[in-house]
């Protein structure tokens, strides 16, 4: 299989308003796909029409060579498809273990379980979703107590517990220091090396450039470039057109020194 997930002609229409056009695209099979683009350009509703959390008005989109289109979002997670939202939405009241292992518990379950009960094999598969994000350590600390970038690790976790062969990620370093994006980048590369695929929205072009193969842009619904980070910042147009002119322009010259 040559794509992992393939979107064809994938549109959004919010009564007159189009948020998504004609989407077409392919993601491999390890690949790091960044998405970019200024506010509004559709990219949150693009994860959402994949995902299953909102239907789309048009297109079809496949992953892992089944038809995905008008899946629910459970049934897209059960299928290897997990999304991290921008929002870090844990348990706060429960420790790192505790919220990785709801997701563990209902990774697979087609209703509420109540009370929840769990298997030994579920304590396994906990352990090595947080030991894979590095918050071992935490693991019994109370989640509202960690900073923002744990609190986001705990998301991934959560998301991982399934070991989905490809992840979304809606604006992973948002709020985050620089050493802490770093922290983070090295978790993605781990997963990565774990074999997950992954797509990426995000604004912080630093780490865009550092993490990604390829990186889609989109403007008002449509995906005005599909290519190399180096060659998207050379685009003057596509520079223009999703940071402003004078923006742009210091962005080339911060990547030229």
């Amino acid at each position: 299989m040559s794509e992992i997930l393939e979107c064809v002609g994938v549109g959004k229409r919010f009564g007159g308003v189009h948020a998504l056009s004609d989407v077409n695209f392919t993601v491999t099979p390890g690949e790091i796909v960044g998405i970019g683009g200024p506010n509004g350009a559709g990219k949150t509703t693009l994860l959402e029409v994949i995902t299953g959390l909102t239907p789309g008005s048009s297109g079809r989109v496949e992953f892992a060579g089944t038809d995905i289109t008008g899946r629910t979002p459970e049934q897209v997670f059960c299928l290897g498809l997990a999304r991290v939202f921008q929002s870090a939405a844990v348990f706060p009241s429960l420790t790192v273990f505790e919220n990785v292992l709801a997701g563990v518990v209902y990774k697979g379950a087609s209703k509420p379980r109540t009370p929840l009960t769990y298997r030994e094999s579920d304590l396994e598969a906990t352990r090595a979703a947080i030991d894979l994000v590095g918050l071992s350590d935490k693991a019994d600390e109370v989640v509202e107590h960690l900073p923002i970038l744990d609190r986001k690790l705990v998301t991934i976790a959560s998301a991982i517990c399934g070991k989905p062969k490809m992840l979304l990620l809606d604006e992973p370093v948002g709020g985050l220091t620089p050493p802490e994006i770093e922290l983070l980048k090295e978790v993605l590369f781990k997963l990565k090396a774990h074999g997950i695929t992954m797509l990426i929205i995000e604004h912080v072009m630093q780490f865009m450039s550092a993490m990604v193969d390829r990186v889609m842009i989109l403007d008002a619904g449509r995906i005005i470039f599909n290519g190399a980070f180096n060659d998207m910042i050379r685009d003057v147009e596509v520079m223009r057109v999703y940071l402003g002119e004078q923006a742009a322009a210091r962005l080339r010259e911060s990547f030229a020194g």
